[in-house]
């Protein structure tokens, strides 16, 4: 039985060795392995360049951080190995296969410093090596951080011999902020002595515009300053050029605290001067009708002819223009009227809007007398039960300390009559 099963085993081996698909498998895979076995013991070596590798800058527990020394500017660095070795090893290689580190020990003081660069492979292996890399240093920016808030200046550049049509003028620009909180590098912080929030006019203005503003750091010369290495706390910044327009305006004074009858009626009076030279905004002169002197509180207006002097200012939307007219005179002739003393009794005098945090009492024990002027016909028939004293703690500094609050005298029976002078009446305040 065993005889004849080697015999079998014979047979089978000289006809697989006969067969000529078995040989071919086995030729390829002798081949292959023997392709391998080249590859990877017989191959030459060669290069390969690996790019954009990164640079390390340690900077924690370094000679910078303990200085208090940032860096500044870029800190982003990449640079390119070549490398030698075996194909099959060095063609899989990657950036991440290596550790690029900038040394930061001669970073001891501010400014540009150069740094060594030490380049390695994280993982050992004899079967490739560094043999160069692109760059052996890197110029890095060092600083202390400094914050300084600098106001802005706005300057308007322009070519043109007018930037306004006639009879027209530029105001006041306007800056979307007024100043800039400035940080980065105490070097170059330090040499910023101002800011310009600088705007270009290439055609004429006829409305008032709003233009984007270029900001220039200049130092105490006027040299401009290179800011690439600093923060403004705001990047968008507008300049507003109002476009007003020069005209001439009628004088007038305005009224507060006006008897209902007057408000209809108005109370004639006189201003010298009569009218005034002003700029006004293009969008207003067709609202604009005159030149609002002061306002008048009626409490003033005695039954005499008042006579108020009152020096020129400049509204919000009006500019004032004549130069030599520093005061006006306001003249309200009230001779004809007549006066009369009453007694406003205690009940008709009231607290209005009481305040959250205190008390506020009336600390009075009878009523108060106030002046009346009116006509005299009117005044004939009047008497202190006809009148009211509010005071309205909404329209008044109040302390613990305060003893006394303005009050308002009215009348709701009698329109065509008012007080005059303060009228001023004791309290009591605690706190809540």
């Amino acid at each position: 039985m065993n005889k004849k099963s080697k015999k079998n085993t014979k047979y089978t081996l000289s006809s697989l060795l006969a067969n000529n698909r078995f040989l071919l498998v086995i030729s390829m895979i002798i081949s292959c392995v023997l392709w391998i076995w080249v590859a990877i013991e017989q191959s030459p070596e060669v290069q390969r360049v690996i790019n954009d590798v990164p640079v390390s800058i340690i900077y924690e527990n370094s000679v910078p951080e303990k200085l208090g020394l940032q860096i500044f500017g870029k800190s982003d660095f990449t640079i390119d190995i070549t490398v030698t070795g075996k194909k099959y090893i060095v063609s899989s290689l990657k950036p991440e296969d290596f550790s690029v580190i900038a040394n930061t020990n001669n970073a001891d003081s501010s400014g540009e410093k150069i740094l060594k660069i030490t380049a390695k492979a994280k993982e050992e292996n004899s079967d490739f090596y560094i043999s160069s890399y692109s760059d052996s240093e890197i110029e890095v920016f060092f600083d202390r951080f400094k914050e300084v808030e600098i106001p802005i200046n706005v300057n308007v550049e322009t070519s043109l011999t007018d930037v306004v049509p006639e009879n027209h003028k530029i105001g006041d620009a306007v800056s979307s902020v007024n100043t800039l909180t400035v940080s980065g590098p105490t070097t170059v912080v330090n040499q910023i002595d101002s800011l310009n929030a600088n705007i270009i006019i290439d055609d004429v203005l006829t409305k008032t515009t709003t233009k984007q503003a270029n900001i220039v750091a200049l130092s105490k010369d006027n040299t401009v300053v290179d800011t690439s290495l600093v923060d403004f706390s705001e990047n968008n910044i507008t300049v507003t050029l109002p476009v007003l327009k020069i005209v001439t305006l009628p004088t007038i004074v305005e009224f507060k605290n006006i008897p209902s009858y007057y408000a209809n009626h108005p109370i004639s009076y006189k201003i010298y001067p009569s009218s005034v030279t002003a700029a006004v905004p293009v969008d207003l002169v067709d609202s604009t009708k005159a030149y609002v002197v002061d306002t008048i509180d009626f409490s003033d207006i005695y039954n005499k002819k008042n006579t108020y002097v009152i020096n020129s200012k400049e509204s919000q939307s009006i500019e004032f223009l004549d130069e030599n007219i520093s005061s006006f005179s306001v003249t309200i002739d009230a001779s004809a009227m007549s006066s009369k003393t009453i007694t406003i009794p205690k009940e008709n005098i009231s607290i209005k809007n009481d305040i959250s945090t205190m008390n506020v009492s009336l600390n009075i024990d009878s009523g108060k007398i106030v002046t009346i002027v009116g006509s005299e016909d009117v005044l004939s028939s009047i008497t202190g039960n006809d009148f009211y004293i509010i005071v309205d703690t909404s329209e008044q500094d109040i302390t613990i300390n305060t003893k006394t609050l303005k009050g308002k005298v009215s009348s709701p029976s009698n329109k065509q009559c008012w007080s005059v002078g303060d009228c001023d009446i004791k309290v009591s305040i605690s706190e809540q």
